[in-house]
C-alpha cells in the first residue's frame, strides 16, 4: 500500500512539474520532501517542511510568484487532505490575487476553498465563497477568459437545502468521523509547527529586539561620539582656520621680512662689491702712483749724486710726472661725470686727420712689441662735430688695451667708415687678435672700478676706470660703444658717433699740437739692456715691465751685480731656467705671468728652487705680502723702495746662499733637516751624490753623463752646483770620487793603486796629486795616519 502511495505522489509530482516553472525550486523541493515524510508516516516532520515552504513563499519579493507559491502549497495540502492548512494558504494566495486584481485566479481560489469547506462540511462558508465567485463571474460576463470558470458555484446553489434533507449511513458517518480525527491530527501537527516557528520567530524577534536595542545603544553612542567628533573637528577646523590665517599673516610678514632682507642683502652685496671694486681701484691707483714716484725718486737721487748733465733724468721725471697727472685727471673726470658737470667742447671739421695722427702715435709702440697696426679708412674725409680731448681718451684707451692683450706677431685692425641708418654715424672699430674676454664678463667691463679678474690673478696693471670713462665719454657725445669678444680669438670694440654739423668750424686743425699719449710711456729703451758683465759678481735677474723702473734699478745695482733683464713674467721664467741666476728681483704685476706665478714656477723647479726671489710691488697690504711668501718669495719690498733697503735685502739673501754652500761644499752625506728651505736642495744634492756613487768605478762617467742622468743642461747644472757648493761640476764629481776613495783606504786595506781604480781613476799619479790637493796629505800618508 505504501509503495502504491509513493508511486501515486511521484506521478502527481511529474504531472504538475510543467506548471511549476514560476515557483522557486526550493519551495517545490520542500513540498516534495514533506510529501515523502508524510508517506513514511512522519507527520510532524512533514508539517515542519511544509511550514518552511510557507515561510519561504512569504519572503518572496515578487507578489504574483508569492501567490502562485501559496496556491501550489495549498494544492499539496488539498491532495494530502490537509484541509485547514490548505484553507490557510489559499486565503493568503486569495488576498494577494485580490490585491493584484487577477479575477481568474481569485475565482479559481474561491472555488477551491468552497470545495474544501463543503468537505468539512461547512456549507455556510462554502456557500459564501460560491456566491462571491458568482458575483465576480457576473461582473466579467461576456469575457472569453471566464469561459473556463468551474461549475462548482452552481452546485453550491443546489446544495442550499442539503443539510435538512441529507441522510447519512453509518458507514459514511464512521468515515467522516475518521477523517475528522485525521484532520484534527494534521491540524495539531501544523499548529505545533506553527507554534514552534512562531516561538522561534518570537525568540528571533526578542534577540533581534535585543540586538536592535544594543545597536541602537551603540548607534546612540556612535552618534554622540560622532557629534563630539564633529564638534571637535569643527573646533579644530576653526582653530586651523584661525591658525592658518595667523600663519598666512605671519607668512606674509615673514615674506615681507625676507623680501626686505633680500633687498638689504642685495644692497649689502652691491655695497660690498662696490667697496671691493673701489678698494681694488685705490689699490691699483696707488700702484700706478707708486711706480712713477719710485722712478722720480730715483731720478732725483741720480741728479743729486752725479755731477754731469741731468737731461735724461729730467726727461724721466717729466714723463712720469705726466703719467701721474693723467691718473689724477682720470679720477677728476670720473668725479665730474658722477655729478653731471662734464661738458663737451665740440669743434667742426674733418675728423680723419686727427684720428690718423692718434693712430700713428701708437705705431712705434706696436712695432716694439712686434705687432702690426693696420688702419683701414673707406672714406676720403668725414666732416662732423667732435671733442678732441674726449676722442683722444677713447682712442688711446682702446688702442692701449688692444696692444696690451695682443701677443707678439699678431695684428690689430682699426676701421673707420660712415654708417648709414636713420642718422649718419661715424663707425670707429678696433679689432685685436688677443686673449679675448669671457662671455660672462662682457656685461660688466664698462662698470666703474670693474676688472676682469681679481687683481691678484691679473697680469696687467689696471685702475678699472679706463673703459668706464671711454663708455661715459661716448655716451656724452651721443654715441654707442659695442663690444664683441671670443676667448682666445680676440675682441672687437665698435664706437658709433652721430655725424652732426652744429659746432663752429675750426680752421687749421690739421696742425695738431703734440699730445703726450699713454702709449708713449711704454716705449722700450734698448739701451737699458746693455749692462756691463763682470763674471766675478753675482748674477741678478730683474723681471720688470716698466722700462723706467728697470733703468732706475740698474743704475744703482750694475756696479755690484751682473744684471740680466726680462720684460714680463713669462720671459723672466724662461730666462731664469736658461741662465740660473744667483738672485731674482720681480715685479708683482706684469703681463703674461705675474710675480706670484714666477715664484710658484721657479720654486717648484729643481733647477731654480735655490734662487732667492725678491717681489717688488706698490701694494702694501699684509695679506698680499703673505700671499707672496706663500708662493715662495724670500722678500717683499714696497714701491717706492729705498735703495739701501734693497741692498741690505740682497746681501742677506746672498748670505743665505753662503749658508747653503757651507752645508753642501764639504761633500759629506746630506742629513735631514726640519727647515723647509733645505728640503728641495737636500734632495737635489742627494740625487747628485747617489748618481755619481752608482758610476763610481766608471772612469768615462763625466759631466755629459751626469746631465743626462738628472735631466739638466750643462750650464744649468754648472750654475746650480756652483751656487750650492762653490765648486764646478767637474770639481764636484772628482770630490765625490776622492771622498769615497778616502773611505775605502780607511776600511778596505787595499793599496793606493787599487783604490784609484776602484773610484774611476786610471792614472794613480793623478789620483795621488788630486787626493793631496783635496785633503792636504797624500793617500799613503792618510793610510799610515789611519792605522
Amino acid at each position: 500500500m505504501k509503495t502504491f502511495l509513493n508511486l501515486f505522489f511521484l506521478l502527481l509530482f511529474l504531472g504538475t512539474k510543467a506548471e511549476d516553472t514560476d515557483i522557486p525550486n526550493n519551495i517545490i523541493r520542500l513540498c516534495n520532501q514533506g510529501v515523502a515524510h508524510y508517506t513514511n508516516g512522519a507527520l510532524d516532520s512533514a508539517a515542519g517542511l511544509f511550514v518552511q515552504a510557507e515561510q519561504l513563499a512569504l519572503m518572496l519579493p515578487d507578489k504574483p510568484q508569492q501567490a502562485l507559491s501559496f496556491e501550489k502549497i495549498g494544492t499539496y495540502y488539498q491532495r494530502l487532505d490537509f484541509r485547514n492548512p490548505a484553507i490557510r494558504v489559499f486565503e493568503k494566495a486569495l488576498a494577494i490575487q485580490e490585491e493584484l486584481r487577477d479575477t481568474i485566479s481569485v475565482v479559481r481560489l474561491l472555488d477551491e476553498m468552497a470545495g474544501i469547506h463543503m468537505s468539512l462540511p461547512d456549507y455556510q462558508q462554502a456557500l459564501a465563497y460560491c456566491q462571491k465567485a458568482r458575483l465576480l463571474e457576473e461582473k466579467q460576463k461576456g469575457l472569453d477568459k471566464l469561459a473556463i470558470l468551474p461549475e462548482n458555484p452552481d452546485s453550491c446553489y443546489s446544495m442550499k437545502g442539503a443539510p435538512a434533507s441529507f441522510q447519512m449511513e453509518d458507514t459514511l458517518i464512521k468515515a467522516a468521523f475518521d477523517k475528522d480525527l485525521k484532520n484534527l491530527e494534521v491540524d495539531h501537527a501544523f499548529e505545533q509547527q506553527i507554534m514552534q516557528i512562531e516561538l522561534q520567530e518570537k525568540i528571533k524577534n526578542t534577540q533581534y529586539q535585543h540586538q536592535l536595542e544594543k545597536e541602537q545603544a551603540m548607534l546612540r553612542t556612535t552618534i554622540i561620539t560622532l557629534l563630539l567628533a564633529v564638534i571637535l573637528i569643527i573646533t579644530l577646523f576653526i582653530f586651523y582656520q584661525t591658525k592658518r590665517r595667523s600663519n598666512k599673516l605671519l607668512s606674509k610678514l615673514n615674506e615681507e621680512i625676507r623680501t626686505r632682507q633680500s633687498v638689504l642683502e642685495q644692497q649689502k652685496n652691491k655695497l660690498e662689491e662696490l667697496d671691493r671694486m673701489k678698494s681694488h681701484f685705490f689699490t691699483n691707483i696707488s700702484h700706478e702712483f707708486r711706480t712713477p714716484l719710485t722712478i722720480i725718486d730715483g731720478a732725483v737721487h741720480e741728479i743729486k749724486q752725479s755731477g754731469h748733465s741731468a737731461g735724461h733724468e729730467l726727461e724721466v721725471i717729466s714723463r712720469n710726472n705726466h703719467h701721474l697727472l693723467q691718473l689724477v685727471n682720470q679720477i677728476l673726470d670720473l668725479r665730474k661725470l658722477e655729478v653731471g658737470k662734464m661738458k663737451l667742447d665740440l669743434i667742426h671739421g674733418d675728423i680723419l686727420p686727427y684720428l690718423q695722427y692718434l693712430l700713428e702715435s701708437f705705431q712705434t709702440l706696436a712695432a716694439s712689441r712686434k705687432i702690426t697696426l693696420h688702419l683701414l679708412s673707406i672714406e676720403p674725409s668725414i666732416h662732423m662735430d667732435y671733442d678732441r680731448e674726449k676722442l683722444l681718451h677713447i682712442v688711446s684707451n682702446l688702442l692701449s688695451n688692444a696692444l696690451k692683450y695682443t701677443p707678439e706677431g699678431k695684428d690689430i685692425y682699426v676701421i673707420i667708415k660712415k654708417e648709414s641708418s636713420d642718422q649718419e654715424q661715424l663707425q670707429f672699430t678696433v679689432q685685436d687678435s688677443g686673449i679675448g674676454i669671457p662671455e660672462n664678463k662682457l656685461p660688466f667691463i664698462f662698470d666703474r672700478f670693474y676688472q676682469l679678474d681679481d687683481w691678484i690673478y691679473r697680469g696687467e696693471e689696471s685702475t678699472g676706470i679706463g673703459l668706464a670713462l671711454t663708455k661715459e665719454f661716448t655716451n656724452l657725445m651721443g654715441g654707442t660703444l659695442i663690444v664683441e669678444s671670443t676667448v682666445g680669438q680676440g675682441s672687437t670694440f665698435t664706437i658709433l658717433l652721430p655725424i652732426t654739423h652744429k659746432a663752429s668750424k675750426k680752421t687749421g686743425h690739421n696742425q695738431i699740437d703734440h699730445l703726450n699719449l699713454p702709449a708713449e710711456n711704454e716705449i722700450q729703451d734698448e739701451n737699458i739692456m746693455a749692462v756691463p758683465i763682470n763674471e766675478e759678481l753675482p748674477l741678478l735677474l730683474i723681471i720688470e715691465d716698466n722700462p723706467d723702473v728697470v733703468r732706475y734699478t740698474v743704475s744703482f745695482l750694475q756696479n755690484h751685480y751682473q744684471i740680466a733683464i726680462a720684460r714680463d713674467g713669462e720671459e723672466g721664467i724662461a730666462k731664469a731656467l736658461e741662465i740660473i741666476p744667483d738672485l731674482i728681483i720681480s715685479d708683482l704685476k706684469m703681463p703674461n705671468k705675474n710675480g706670484y706665478e714666477v715664484c710658484r714656477i721657479l720654486k717648484a723647479d729643481k733647477r731654480t728652487s735655490h734662487i732667492p726671489i725678491v717681489l717688488v710691488s706698490a701694494i702694501a697690504e699684509q695679506e698680499i705680502r703673505n700671499e707672496g711668501f706663500r708662493f715662495g718669495a724670500d722678500a717683499y719690498l714696497i714701491k717706492p723702495f729705498n735703495r739701501e733697503e734693497l741692498f741690505i735685502r740682497l746681501e742677506k739673501l746672498i748670505e743665505l746662499r753662503h749658508r747653503l754652500q757651507e752645508r753642501y761644499q764639504n761633500l759629506d752625506p746630506v742629513t735631514g733637516s726640519d727647515d723647509p728651505a733645505y728640503h728641495m736642495e737636500d734632495a737635489f744634492i742627494v740625487g747628485i751624490q747617489e748618481t755619481i756613487k752608482d758610476h763610481l768605478g766608471d772612469e768615462t762617467f763625466g759631466i755629459p753623463e751626469l746631465c743626462r742622468a738628472i735631466g739638466m743642461s750643462r750650464s744649468q747644472l754648472h750654475n746650480k752646483i756652483k751656487a750650492l757648493t762653490k765648486r764646478s761640476t767637474s770639481h764636484y764629481i772628482r770630490g765625490i770620487r776622492l771622498r769615497h776613495a778616502k773611505e775605502i783606504l780607511r776600511k778596505s786595506g787595499l793599496n793606493v793603486t787599487q783604490v784609484a781604480f776602484e773610484v774611476g781613476f786610471r792614472n794613480p799619479s793623478y789620483f795621488t796629486r788630486t787626493f793631496t790637493e783635496e785633503f792636504g796629505l797624500s793617500p799613503k800618508e792618510y793610510l799610515n795616519q789611519s792605522k
